[in-house]
């Protein structure tokens, strides 16, 4: 057994599988998918069901006329729209550390939010499956959460101690415990059953070179990572310095111009992204 596979069943309970988003990230890929289908598979779910109309109804959307149920909240916003929000919303039960991990949950997923929009933005400019790399970015730390849970306060006194250091957080992980939370939310994916491209992503979101086939989609997730890191206002550490982020921007062509323009269109997504958090329970 790696010392990967080691970590994971270390864990008693790890987070129940998020079966749903996965289930509509297919129906999203899928062009013949049936639109009742995926109001259906919403709407069996009445605890997800309360908090999409909640945000549907929030300011934010500023709807004349309130959405009373699933099938409106797609028509009137998109599927698109809706799939974020629900994604966000299925997906937030994972991002919930233990109180003795020393990691902050609400400022995790707050940039894990901020990432699945920047991820999608950028994913969307260059061609690529914007709804994919949304869900990439959604879940892309997840392998913290068991770094978290297995080392408890040692592992957030690590991230403090390689942020004064200035070292970057995944070499420490593997210096310190023999893995890093790439290759643990790489596993965690997939024992999960999400596509191997998700899972790629996952494993190689600091190392975009190493990703192979996958290069392109992985640097737009390291890009929007970086992005996230400049805009949103989480004190989180970055795992890596800004030199690979300018390797990404290099692979994916992408001016300092055209750089900006995502930045800004990611600074106007922040409301969005303060809706959701808001929406956690």
């Amino acid at each position: 057994m790696d010392r990967t596979e080691e970590l994971l069943e270390s864990i008693q309970s790890l987070p129940p599988a998020p079966n749903l988003l996965n289930r509509l990230l297919g129906e999203l890929n899928n062009i013949h998918s049936d639109l009742n289908k995926v109001v259906e598979l919403i709407s069996f779910e009445p605890a997800l069901t309360a908090k999409l109309l909640h945000v549907c109804n929030s300011a934010y959307y500023g709807l004349s006329d309130p959405v009373n149920h699933v099938s409106d909240a797609v028509n009137r916003l998109g599927f698109h729209s809706v799939f974020h929000i629900v994604a966000v919303v299925s997906g937030e039960h994972l991002v919930r550390p233990s109180p003795t991990s020393g990691l902050d949950g609400n400022q995790l997923w707050k940039h894990s939010v901020t990432v699945a929009f920047a991820s999608q933005r950028v994913g969307k400019a260059q061609g690529a499956d914007s709804a994919l790399l949304f869900t990439a970015g959604l879940l892309h730390d997840i392998g913290k959460l068991v770094l978290g849970e297995v080392f408890k306060k040692e592992y957030a006194h690590l991230i403090h101690g390689s942020q004064l250091a200035g070292r970057a957080l995944v070499e420490v992980e593997r210096s310190c415990f023999g893995t890093d939370h790439c290759a643990l939310g790489a596993r965690l994916l997939e024992r999960w059953h999400f596509s191997p491209l998700l899972v790629n992503l996952a494993a190689h979101h600091h190392a975009p070179e190493e990703a192979a086939a996958d290069r392109r989609f992985a640097a737009c997730l390291e890009l929007a990572d970086t992005l996230a890191h400049q805009v949103d206002g989480v004190k989180l550490l970055p795992a890596r310095n800004t030199a690979p982020a300018l390797s990404a921007q290099e692979t994916l062509g992408i001016s300092n111009e055209q750089l900006e323009r995502h930045r800004e269109g990611l600074r106007k997504s922040l409301p969005l992204v303060e809706t959701l958090c808001s929406a956690r329970s």
